[in-house]
């Protein structure tokens, strides 16, 4: 008996030491303003002077360019890997590179006949390789393709919250569609249909999925968000350091601590 006691307590000692030993930390980067991934496990990283660097999930830079353009980028969106999508805010533009980050085509919202009118603030590839869009002056989210043709668009979301909301980020996880601004995740189907809203007690700065749930980083505290919505505000799921950004990917997970990167795998 005492012999099979030591036996079980010399496997979970090795499995816990097991654990530590594969949770590694790698240094990636820094003077970093933004980091995403793709299905691939690449992970893209853009840097203050808005050098985007493509890596592996072992932390290998792929390659590197400088895609400014005529503004500063925003955002990168990896969902599409032969497609990249970089959001440029500040011009209302959209531009498309392939996986060597070579420009392939771009949207300017302000030249289009069906959004000139439109104020984007994010965007997020579809399920079906379309593009979702919100308008913050309509209050609306609108699916477009390629050609900036509009394919559907919701109601004014301030119908449903009473309030004007600024998203800086769409999350797509079907069923659902999420939009996240600063104190809010508004949830919508994948038809545009307004579905809830949920409230943060703390501001908000990103979110990443992992494990069919999403996970919000406020600069104190990280949230939780299970895919049922059975709640009416995120639940805190534990604290961290000010200043420390946490991302979620199938590789692992990318820690952001002032503007220096590091890769954490599992």
């Amino acid at each position: 008996m005492h012999t099979k006691g030591a036996i079980i307590i010399f496997l979970s000692v090795t499995i816990s030491l097991w654990a530590m030993v594969s949770d590694s930390t790698l240094f990636i980067a820094e003077k970093v303003k933004y980091v995403t991934s793709d299905k691939l496990n690449q992970i893209y990283v853009l840097s203050l002077d808005n050098t985007i660097a493509k890596y592996d999930v072992k932390g290998k830079n792929l390659i590197s360019r400088n895609l400014k353009i005529e503004g500063d980028v925003t955002s990168i969106d990896g969902q599409n890997v032969f497609n990249l999508m970089l959001f440029y805010q500040n011009i209302n533009t959209l531009v498309f590179t392939d996986n060597l980050l070579n420009v392939r085509n771009k949207i300017d919202f302000n030249a289009t006949e069906e959004l000139a009118d439109k104020q984007i603030s994010a965007v997020c590839r579809s399920f079906d390789n379309n593009i979702w869009v919100f308008d913050i002056i309509s209050q609306k989210l609108i699916k477009i393709d390629e050609s900036a043709k509009p394919i559907l668009e919701s109601a004014s979301i301030t119908a449903f919250t009473k309030l004007q909301h600024n998203p800086q980020q769409i999350i797509e996880m079907p069923p659902h569609v999420y939009l996240m601004d600063s104190t809010h995740v508004i949830a919508l189907s994948i038809y545009g249909q307004f579905e809830k809203v949920i409230h943060s007690k703390s501001k908000l700065n990103s979110a990443s999925i992992r494990k069919d749930s999403l996970w919000f980083m406020s600069n104190k505290t990280q949230y939780l968000l299970p895919k049922l919505l059975d709640n009416d505000s995120l639940i805190p799921y534990k604290s961290i350091t000010p200043n420390e950004n946490i991302k979620y990917f199938d590789g692992g997970k990318l820690l952001l601590k002032a503007d220096s990167l590091f890769l954490q795998s599992f």
